[in-house]
Formats: C-alpha cells, sequence, structure tokens
C-alpha cells in the first residue's frame, strides 16, 4: 500500500494554479522534522516534501506560510533531464488528504479563560455529575 502520513510547517503559502480544464491544482512545500537523542544530546534533521493538491482539495486549501499542516498521501517519484543530460528525481505526495491544524494567528488561551480547558461557570445549568468522564 502506497500511503504516507507526516505532519510539518508550510514553507512558503501555497501556490494555485488552474489546468486547461479548470481543475485546482496546489502546490505545497512542507518541512517535516525528525528528533532523536544520541549519547545524551537532542538531535534534529528535517526534509523538505513537495505536496500536491488537486481539485477541490486544492481550492479549498487555507493554510499560510509557517501553519502546521497534516497530511496524508500517496508517494510518486518524479523525474527529469538537467539541460546537461544529467538524470534527476524526488519524491513528491500527491495528497489525499490536507488540513491546517496549527497557525501562526493562534495564540493558547490561558488556563483561567473560558475554553475547553477550563471548568464549566458556576451557574451551569448542566454542571457534570460526580463520576461523569470529562470526554
Amino acid at each position: 500500500m502506497n500511503t504516507t502520513t507526516f505532519d510539518g510547517f508550510l514553507g512558503q503559502d501555497p501556490e494555485l494554479k488552474w489546468t486547461q480544464n479548470k481543475t485546482a491544482i496546489c502546490k505545497l512545500n512542507v518541512y517535516v522534522t525528525d528528533e532523536w537523542e544520541k549519547d545524551g544530546q537532542k538531535k534534529e534533521s528535517g526534509n523538505w516534501v513537495s505536496v500536491t493538491l488537486w481539485g477541490k482539495k486544492g481550492e479549498e486549501f487555507t493554510g499560510l506560510k509557517g501553519d502546521k499542516v497534516l497530511v496524508t498521501g500517496r508517494l510518486k517519484e518524479e523525474t527529469w533531464k538537467t539541460k546537461d543530460g544529467s538524470n534527476r528525481s524526488k519524491l513528491t505526495v500527491t495528497a489525499l488528504y490536507a488540513a491546517v491544524v496549527w497557525t501562526k494567528q493562534q495564540i493558547p488561551l490561558p488556563m483561567n479563560e473560558p475554553g475547553p480547558h477550563a471548568p464549566a461557570p458556576a451557574n451551569d445549568p448542566f454542571p457534570p455529575e460526580a463520576g461523569d468522564v470529562p470526554f
């Protein structure tokens, strides 16, 4: 099965183009990092992944440079010849799914502000019952 799922950060705003048949093509460059520990020191490396969204998925994608995205898709090898005749290739991803999971504009709420992590107000008409599971 040719499926990959990863998350990473957009390195630039998506590039939206259209085919002659008016099908949207949205190109993303996603920076994916890998972290590990060696000899007690944290190590990190990263790779740029070229992602293509076709059709409605491409039209509706709302990510911007710096946003964290989640992508699921198929790996595809693109090959070409350079001007000097050398063969080149790179792996790309044709996305089946892509979504923004975090934006630069998001600011976490402090714990005392209303939000999904704050306790219900005292005047809540439906207070949780003892022993209720919070999810």
